[in-house]
């Protein structure tokens, strides 16, 4: 949760978003349902919700986007990503769109599997798929092919 709301949130406002969201599980506790996903993958969903607004009442058409934060890494065990000189990855994640954006902050960053990044969008496993397919190729246009 805390990752999350930090690479979701502006910065300086990743705990303030955090916070929130915990103080939103624990208004809607009695509404969680374990037939729709995990206490996880809950509890991401309402990070989500919380970020997107924080993002949306700090994000303005002349935010320099030098102050977008850098993409930290995780401590998942994959491949750590690794961005060559001069690209600017923040840059390019802050041009896609929320849904974008999220989808794969949650499967790139936070390592969830796309089963998983679906119940926290609320989307199928197909549209989330669908979802981070257009989001790569948004960022291989905003990137360059040198990046691949």
């Amino acid at each position: 949760m805390a990752r999350l709301s930090m690479r979701m949130a502006p910065a300086g406002r990743g705990e303030d978003v955090l916070q929130d969201a915990l103080s939103a599980a624990w208004l809607h506790w009695a509404q969680y349902d374990a037939g729709r996903g995990t206490p996880r993958n809950w509890l991401l969903a309402i990070v989500a919700n919380e970020g997107r607004p924080a993002r949306r009442r700090e994000h303005s058409p002349d935010l320099a986007l030098s102050q977008v934060s850098a993409p930290q890494p995780t401590d998942r065990a994959a491949t750590p990503i690794d961005v060559p000189v001069g690209v600017d990855l923040a840059r390019a994640l802050a041009r896609l769109t929320d849904r974008q954006r999220l989808c794969v902050e949650l499967y790139y960053f936070l390592g969830l599997p796309v089963a998983d990044v679906a119940v926290v969008m609320s989307c199928s496993a197909g549209t989330a798929k669908s979802t981070l397919a257009d989001a790569r190729l948004k960022l291989r246009g905003y990137l360059g092919e040198d990046y691949r």
